[in-house]
């Protein structure tokens, strides 16, 4: 059964919903582990492509971008996101902050997209063998 409102209230809920979902990945799979789930998520929850990207992208930004600001803001992160600035070339060392936060956002709204239109091509090819087992 997908989820079909478009309001702010089912957004929230979503992205807080696949928020959720990453960082009980992030405890139990490796990295790349949370996109295995947003894929079934995706095949399942979503609609719409743009719902299925954007709902994923903003859980997936923000729960990277949460724990790479938890780790700037430890006690020595400040420290090692200047050096990794300089390293990296990059202006200010915040970047280091939002650079994953956009790349795990990416990343699940990417993972999310995919079992979306997934699950659309099993849909239109019911008869399909791939698509029976």
């Amino acid at each position: 059964m997908k989820m079909q409102k478009k309001g702010a209230k089912y957004v929230l809920i979503s992205t807080a919903l696949v928020a959720l979902l990453v960082g009980i990945c992030g405890f139990l799979l490796p990295w790349w582990g949370f996109m295995v789930v947003l894929f079934g998520l995706g095949t399942f929850l979503f609609s719409n492509a743009s719902g299925a990207f954007w709902v994923s992208f903003g859980g997936g930004a923000i729960m990277w971008g949460g724990v790479s600001l938890y780790y700037y803001l430890g006690e020595s992160g400040q420290l090692l996101a200047e050096r990794l600035r300089v390293m990296m070339g990059l202006p200010h060392g915040v970047f280091l902050v939002l650079l994953p936060a956009f790349l795990g956002g990416t990343l699940a709204g990417i993972a999310s997209l995919t079992g979306h239109y997934g699950a659309k091509v099993c849909q239109r090819k019911k008869s399909s063998e791939a698509c029976e087992k």
